[in-house]
């Protein structure tokens, strides 16, 4: 018995190495710079939509708690420095993904690159960096979202030295506030916190962006930087067909705009829109992306 168990243990570990390695990833040749103090967890989504950790088969509900415990084998010093490689097969649905991203958001973790090129060590480097969702700040009622600020200490010193106060620490910069807010659960709070900005909403397609009921293929520049030129905030949601290489395809073309934009004064924040804060949303009544109607 003890011999049979142990015969299929190292049966099930070869199927899973080899469904790993059978992932294919989507294209792209963009460089992934990080340092070699930086921790690096992986993830990886096979052609069965099957989940990995580090090469280990896990459950998606258990993904919180095994990639938490990852996080603790890290020295503490390093562990706000981590980021997590996603090796995903581009056939997999964009649902399976942002279920993926939702639970490792859970855990405050935004950090994230989606690996592209192919699965071997020759291309470690290659991918696309892109902020993970913000975690869900469950706010109770009326309650403005607050940032903790260090408070100044006087330290005594010998001399004449007088205990000078560091300088204020610069304001938040808005598009990190509106995010909080935005993945909140709170109306009146998003309400008020859109109200003096330009916003709309758009989703991504395998045919390319749908906006106001148009549609915008990804390699069309000219519409693309007419849109992010326009407006203060673009909310991306995502079709319920969407694939992952799709996905990556609108990331990457994305990426060209804010290129092309870089000396432009205004340009579109772009905020994704998880499917968990959009049922949080339904639920309160929260409806900023009626162009999606």
């Amino acid at each position: 018995m003890k011999i049979i168990c142990i015969a299929f243990f190292f049966l099930f570990v070869s199927i899973s190495d080899a469904q790993v390695k059978s992932i294919e990833l989507p294209e792209g040749e963009q460089e992934v710079k990080i340092t070699r103090v930086t921790p690096v967890l992986s993830f990886y989504i096979d052609k069965l939509e099957n989940i990995y950790l580090e090469k280990e088969p896990i459950n998606l509900n258990d993904i919180g708690l095994k990639l938490d415990q990852a996080i603790k084998t890290i020295p503490e010093q390093n562990r706000l420095r981590t980021v997590i490689f996603l090796y995903i097969d581009k056939q997999t649905p964009y649902s399976t993904v942002d279920k993926l991203k939702t639970e490792i958001a859970s855990l405050n973790i935004r950090k994230i690159v989606y690996k592209t090129g192919s699965i071997e060590d020759k291309d470690f480097f290659k991918g696309v960096y892109r902020k993970n969702y913000p975690q869900y700040n469950a706010m109770t009622m009326s309650e403005e979202p607050t940032v903790e600020i260090p408070t100044f200490v006087p330290i005594s010193k010998s001399g004449s030295t007088k205990n000078i106060p560091p300088p204020p620490l610069p304001p938040l910069h808005w598009t990190y506030l509106l995010e909080k807010e935005i993945y909140s659960n709170q109306k009146q709070i998003i309400e008020k916190t859109l109200s003096d900005r330009e916003i709309s909403c758009i989703t991504a397609t395998n045919k390319g962006i749908i906006y106001n009921s148009e549609l915008i293929q990804s390699q069309d520049n000219e519409a693309l930087l007419e849109l992010f030129k326009s407006l203060n905030v673009l909310f991306l949601d995502f079709d319920k067909d969407l694939s992952y290489n799709s996905y990556i395809e609108t990331l990457k073309s994305f990426k060209g705009i804010y290129k092309l934009l870089e000396r432009s004064k205004k340009k579109a924040f772009l905020v994704e829109l998880s499917s968990q804060i959009k049922a949080i949303h339904n639920g309160s009544e929260i409806d900023f992306c009626k162009n999606l109607d």
